[in-house]
């Protein structure tokens, strides 16, 4: 009978030291978290917000999100009134339907289009002019980079769709693009989600989330975290994927950790400490895989 996760993880939160330490060593690398929400994924689709969540050097946690407007006065004042729905809207901007009936207004799920208007409409930090939407985040890239000599570690949830928006845009409007600094040196991206089903164990041919809620839920959501909501607010959303980055890059350390304890014994001890070691990582492994 597999061992429950809690029991797995019973012999690292009894040494808090260790994930204190863990957790500061893995504060030390820059993090730049994107979360973008748009009308669609077509050519004729809009970007709407892009929410971030980035790192210091000092231990700082830096949240903040940029809106673009792109609706005139005259649509902006016939939504309030009521003159106009948001679904005439969506199909006089030639915006992608699907995206609206599955995401922005899903009966069965949810109304994400309250939230929406709060943002472009209430929120201060709007713009009605795409060049500036592209000139604000470049800012907030460059601030961000200044904290790290210039480095910077792209992370979203879906790095096909999140960073391909936000890339397109910066390039659009003559800015480095995403994929390097903007001193124009290569940097890496990471996929959140991506990396957590990989340590499931699950294959790019299955998409059993199932078993990746299995592993977010009894073995990330144990570890030390902020417990940001995902609400579908892209500053949240940004903070809420950093924090489980965070986490998930813990989870490795213990692995990792365990894995020098075997590399630093004495010879006598290697045979010994690698079986250990190897016996629990494989337990882990076989319970994500139920």
């Amino acid at each position: 009978m597999a061992a429950n996760p809690t029991e797995i993880l019973s012999s690292v939160r009894s040494l808090p030291r260790l994930i204190e330490i863990l957790s500061a060593i893995r504060s030390l690398s820059p993090k730049f978290v994107i979360d973008i929400e748009s009308s669609g994924k077509t050519w004729e689709d809009h970007l709407f917000l892009i929410g971030y969540t980035y790192n210091t050097r000092d231990g700082r946690i830096i949240k903040g999100f940029i809106a673009y407007n792109p609706l005139s006065e005259t649509e902006m004042r016939m939504l309030k009134e009521g003159m106009l729905d948001w679904i005439d809207l969506w199909m006089r901007k030639g915006w992608e339907m699907r995206c609206y009936n599955e995401f922005w207004h899903n009966p069965q799920k949810r109304d994400l289009l309250p939230t929406l208007e709060n943002l472009l409409f209430q929120s201060e930090n709007v713009v009605n002019d795409e060049f500036e939407f592209a000139a604000r985040f470049n800012r907030v890239l460059k601030d961000a980079e200044t904290h790290w000599g210039g480095n910077l570690q792209i992370i979203t949830n879906t790095t096909a769709y999140d960073t391909c928006w936000v890339h397109n845009l910066l390039v659009k409007h003559h800015f480095q693009p995403l994929d390097t600094t903007r001193t124009g040196r290569h940097t890496w991206s990471y996929d959140s989600d991506s990396a957590l089903i990989g340590a499931v164990g699950i294959t790019p041919h299955t998409t059993d989330w199932n078993k990746y809620n299995t592993f977010r839920d009894h073995i990330i959501t144990k570890l030390p975290g902020d417990d940001i909501a995902h609400d579908h607010n892209p500053e949240n959303d940004a903070h809420h994927i950093f924090d489980r980055w965070q986490r998930f890059e813990l989870f490795q350390s213990m692995i990792t950790v365990n894995l020098l304890d075997v590399l630093v014994c004495s010879e006598d001890k290697f045979e010994e400490k690698l079986a250990v070691h190897m016996d629990e990582y494989v337990k882990r492994i076989h319970l994500l895989r139920q």
